[in-house]
């Protein structure tokens, strides 16, 4: 059979089988499709006995071919099943292969056991593994082979039983395979793992070392600035400060470096102990105080300048000194000579090189730009190049020991820093590629890996945190170089700010004792609380100490103010010891402007404390002598006469009568009620404002002749707003609880006792402050001596700004209402607005029998006579005339004539009206008014309208329409102005106003000592907008309207203006 043939034998016989199947299907096909079509020929003949035979040929044919196909089919079937087990043997062959191939990996495995494995070298491992990865990869090759070559057959062989143990067997042999092959690959991979693993964690620890030297060494290179300070780098600076002002000294005196060097004492050279001698003299003797060094910094520039250590310093060395270097900034071309207009270029300097200067800095007279010859140390080369353009650019930069030392440590930092990131970068990324393993040597590596990062990330934080040392440390080694270079300079200002602060010291210490004594002398009463405050013993004399204390304090206070802001303005430093004076003089104003609050808190306070005590023994003292007053019958005006001396109460005078009243006070108590009532002496108007006291009705009440309601009667009702002056009290009825006093109506002079507040807390009465009025209107105001307005002749004419008293009122005059008409004038046919009436009841224009119309012609005559008289003019109808004289009837011819002045010619003559057989030639006119007393024709009805003109009496007006004037009623009160006079005004918006003793100053003003200007000494000026008290006045001197005041700012007393003779208003 063809299985126990070789398999390539049984493959080559079934290809030769499924040919030969092949070429056999093709011919019966052929065959079939050849008989087909014969027969069809054949039965398209007609004659079908001759065909018969033929057709029954080829149904045999076809038969034949038949049997030939089943045959075909049968061979075709065993073919197939002959291929299908030879492809099985095929695949058992494959299946071997791969096992011979799994059973190579398994051996090449062998050596990387865990015993045998240790003693392994770590090349050897890697040889070992290498191999077996080789090995282990054709194997998985066979498998993957075998493994898809046996799926098909096992898919060719379904419903095939007789080969179902084979692919059973076939698969169970690949699958053990496939299982030793990945064990074989899992000592593989677990080797490697290891490998890999010891591998990464040395790179890791390698590069986890090299960090740590990376910031040692950036801690190394950093150590000259942040553990030394940078001394090193001060004393080259000093050194650079040092040739500047040698070089200077040298230009001044003409020396060149060798007489330099020999004016420092050296011949062949200078000792570093003489060399220090000569630096501790040369400020003085080259005039550079910036030279100045201390002993230790001439030592260290000695040892500097001694370049090779032997302790003495040669030409050579000290040359040195001013040997300058430049850094290129920007690339700049290199010319063979000074002047760039006639140089020729013979190289280009590039940024970053550094050079040495082979003579001075000098000018380019062409361009105006400092050039320098230097040497690129680099290359070589020689030649001019220029420090900075005319447009600005700076293309060299001048190198320094510090400038050097900051490149080379900022390079150094960059690069460890690189160094440090690439090695964080490098365990992040070896830590994401082991994300996965979860087992195994590479797990392990990776969480040893993660314990690394966090101190990985710590070097560089120290890294960071050197860099920001660094760079703070610059800045201070900046600022220490400035202060270096600059301390001749402080050294200068600070002892000049030491004697600005020791004197402004001194002088706020003696503010600062003044306030310490305003307080101790206040301490006492300050103290006292409540009632013991009342009780205090010398508060006068304590207000009087502090009063006159607290100016002084305040002099000197200003004084050192003043001083301290001087001194501030003068210091125009930013910093320094005198930007810190500065500072210091500005908390020593802060500190005398304490002393100046606290000393006016002080006085406050004590003035305080002094009100409660004197606002207690005025209420005493005020009725006291309110009493004493009325007991003897007297007006107020002859009580202050009589403690008056000069005009004025003398507080001494006042004292001495409230202590003769038996009111308990003490004579400091008693002083205290004199300055509560006038500082300085009484005038009179604080006298009678201390006296005097007066209270409006806010709710009426009764009037009654009692103080004990129970046995009085009621007078009348008081009225909302009426007000009373207090004849006595007040008094407490204590059985009805209530305060009484007895008063006299300011309106119409009743007297009687009121209740100022009831029993259940109702107030009926306020307290109120006597009523002034002023003038205000630029008009003047009558001063009439009856009640009546505008009645008889004005006692005087009020002028703006006079202040009056008000003695009696307000009162109400009502007045009848006046008549006003529209007409036009015959003279001049003007129209307009006039009073017939006013209301006053003055008539200015009467109409009854005083206008006559001509209706008939008739004649004016010289003479009453109509026999002996001579015509004056002909009179035709509406002629009119005013009628001066009659009607007069003549008896003899019986007519009735008056005598008139004809309105369009003041013609005059007597004039016929009614003859004697009564006929009428002249009737009154009911239309026409005759103006009786000059009068206003206005344009409107409004009595203040614009004026047209004034209507002469005799005038005639025809009138169109009358109109009346309803009058609203005048408020009138009794005043007595600053002279004394007395008499009733008129209360009139625009014109009269309620006066207030507080003034405003409008202008700029001086307070003066006297109320006479001429001769007068100034107080002080009075500034706009300060507030002043009245104490005195108004009066009028010398067409002035002064007044004695008192400024609310600073107390200041004396004689002011506040409206001057040509009307200018200073005060308001």
């Amino acid at each position: 059979g063809i299985e126990v043939l070789p398999l390539m034998e049984a493959t080559s016989t079934i290809e030769n089988s499924e040919k030969a199947a092949n070429e056999l299907q093709q011919s019966i096909t052929e065959a079939r499709n050849f008989i087909a079509a014969k027969s069809v020929e054949l039965r398209a003949f007609a004659d079908k006995e001759k065909t018969k035979p033929l057709i029954e040929e080829l149904t045999n044919l076809t038969g034949r071919i038949n049997a030939a196909a089943q045959k075909h089919s049968a061979f075709k079937k065993d073919t197939d099943a002959r291929k299908k087990n030879a492809l099985l043997q095929e695949a058992a062959e494959k299946i071997s292969k791969a096992e011979a191939e799994v059973e190579k990996v398994t051996e090449s495995t062998a050596p990387l056991d865990d015993e045998a494995s240790e003693a392994l070298s770590t090349e050897e491992a890697a040889s070992i593994c290498e191999k077996a990865g080789a090995q282990a990869k054709l194997a998985q090759e066979a498998v993957d082979a075998s493994r898809a070559f046996l799926t098909t057959r096992q898919n060719e062989n379904k419903g095939v039983a007789a080969n179902a143990e084979t692919v059973k067997n076939l698969q169970a042999r690949l699958s053990a395979a496939s299982s030793a092959l990945t064990k074989a690959k899992k000592v593989v991979s677990n080797r490697e793992h290891k490998f890999v693993a010891k591998k990464l964690m040395h790179e890791v620890e390698e590069m986890m070392s090299s960090m740590e030297s990376e910031v040692k060494a950036a801690e190394t290179a950093s150590a000259p600035l942040l553990e030394k300070g940078g001394e090193e780098f001060l004393v080259a600076a000093s050194l650079r400060t040092l040739a500047v002002a040698l070089q200077s000294y040298s230009k001044e005196k003409g020396l060149d470096l060798e007489g330099l060097f020999q004016e420092a004492g050296g011949g062949k050279s200078i000792a570093e102990a003489d060399f220090v001698t000569y630096l501790e003299k040369l400020p003085e003797v080259i005039g550079h105080p910036e030279v100045e060094f201390n002993e230790e910094r001439r030592t260290a520039l000695a040892k500097l300048v001694d370049a090779d250590g032997d302790q003495q310093i040669s030409l050579a060395e000290f040359k040195a000194i001013f040997q300058l270097k430049f850094v290129c900034v920007t690339g700049i071309s290199m010319t063979d000579v000074l002047q760039v207009s006639v140089s020729k270029t013979t190289g280009k300097v590039e940024p970053g090189e550094v050079m040495e200067a082979l003579g001075p800095i000098a000018k380019d007279e062409a361009t105006g730009m400092e050039r320098v010859e230097v040497k690129v140390l680099s290359s070589g080369k020689q030649g001019f190049v220029t420090l900075k353009g005319n447009q600005g650019t700076k293309f060299l930069q001048e190198s320094s020991p510090f400038s050097d030392f900051c490149t080379s440590l900022d390079k150094t930092l960059e690069e460890r820093t690189a160094a440090v990131r690439k090695v964080i970068t490098f365990i992040q990324q070896k830590g994401n590629e082991l994300t996965a393993h979860n087992t195994g040597p590479l797990q392990e590596a990776k969480a040893e890996i993660n314990k690394l990062r966090p101190k990985a990330q710590a070097h560089a934080a120290e890294l960071q945190k050197l860099k920001s040392k660094v760079a703070a440390a610059k800045k201070d080694f900046a600022k220490a170089e400035a202060a270096e270079k600059t301390a001749h300079i402080e050294a200068k200002e600070r002892k000049e700010a030491e004697a600005i602060l020791k004197e402004c010291n001194g002088q706020v210490d003696a503010a600062e004792a003044n306030s310490n004594q305003i307080s101790s002398s206040a301490e006492a009463l300050l103290a006292s609380k409540g009632e013991d405050v009342l009780k205090f013993a010398t508060p006068s004399s304590v207000l009087e100490e502090v009063e006159k204390m607290v100016p002084e304090a305040a002099s000197v206070c200003n004084k050192v103010k003043t001083q301290l802001m001087e001194e501030i303005k003068k210091i125009k430093a930013a910093k320094g010891p005198l930007a810190e004076a500065k500072k210091e003089l500005t908390k020593l104003t802060g500190k005398v402007e304490s002393f100046l609050k606290k000393n006016a808190h002080t006085l406050q306070a004590v003035k305080a404390a002094c009100k409660s005590i004197s606002e207690a023994g005025a209420v005493k003292a005020s009725a006291a002598l309110r009493a004493e007053v009325h007991q003897k019958g007297m007006t107020f005006d002859a009580f202050f006469a009589e403690l008056a001396e000069g005009g004025s109460i003398k507080h001494e005078a006042l004292c001495k009568r409230l202590l003769s009243l038996d009111l308990g006070l003490s004579e400091e108590h008693a002083k205290l009620v004199c300055r509560k009532v006038e500082a300085g002496s009484i005038g009179k108007r604080a006298f009678q404002a201390f006296v005097q006291r007066y209270y409006t009705v806010t709710t009426a009440i009764a009037i009654t002749t009692e103080f004990e309601i129970s046995k009085a009667k009621t007078i009348r009702k008081a009225e909302v707003e009426e007000m009373f002056e207090v004849l006595e009290g007040p008094k407490s009825d204590e059985k009805l609880s209530l305060t009484r006093v007895r008063g006299r109506s300011l309106a119409d002079g009743t007297e009687g006792w009121l209740s100022i507040k009831g029993n259940q807390g109702s107030l009926f009465l306020k307290e109120a402050e006597k009523p002034f009025y002023s003038i205000s209107s630029r008009d003047e105001v009558r001063l009439d001596a009856d009640f009546k307005v505008g009645e008889g002749e004005p006692v005087r004419m009020l002028k703006y700004g006079e202040v009056l008293e008000m003695l009696e009122g307000p009162r109400k005059e009502t007045f009848p209402p006046g008549l006003r008409a529209r007409g036009k004038a015959t003279s001049d046919d003007a129209v307009g607005w006039f009073s017939i009436r006013d209301r006053q009841g003055t008539v200015f224009a009467e109409a009854e029998g005083k206008i006559y119309a001509c209706v008939s012609t008739v004649a004016m005559t010289d003479t009453f006579e109509i026999k002996d008289c001579q015509v004056v003019k002909k009179l035709v109808v509406g002629d009119l005339f005013a009628v001066e004289e009659g009607p007069v009837k003549q008896e003899e011819s019986g007519v009735t004539r008056v005598k008139g002045k004809t309105l369009s010619d003041e013609k005059v003559g007597w004039i016929t009206i009614t003859g004697n057989a009564g006929t009428t030639f002249a009737s009154a006119s009911k239309t026409h008014y005759a103006i009786v007393k000059e009068v206003k024709l206005q344009k409107t009805v409004a009595a203040n309208s614009e004026v047209l003109k004034t209507l002469a009496p005799g005038e005639a007006v025809q009138v169109s329409e009358t109109k009346e004037e309803a009058q609203q009623p005048s408020i009138r009160v009794r005043v007595r102005t600053t002279d004394g006079a007395t008499g009733w005004i008129t209360v009139l918006a625009g014109h009269v106003k309620r006066w207030t003793s507080v003034y405003k100053c409008l202008v700029a003003t001086p307070m003066q000592s006297t109320c006479k200007v001429e001769g007068a000494e100034t107080v002080r000026e009075i500034a706009a907008n300060e507030i002043l008290q009245l104490l005195d006045g108004p009066v009028e001197e010398a067409g002035d309207l002064r007044m004695r005041a008192q400024a609310k700012s600073d107390s200041a007393e004396g004689w002011v203006t506040i409206r001057d003779s040509s009307g200018k208003r200073y005060m308001s």
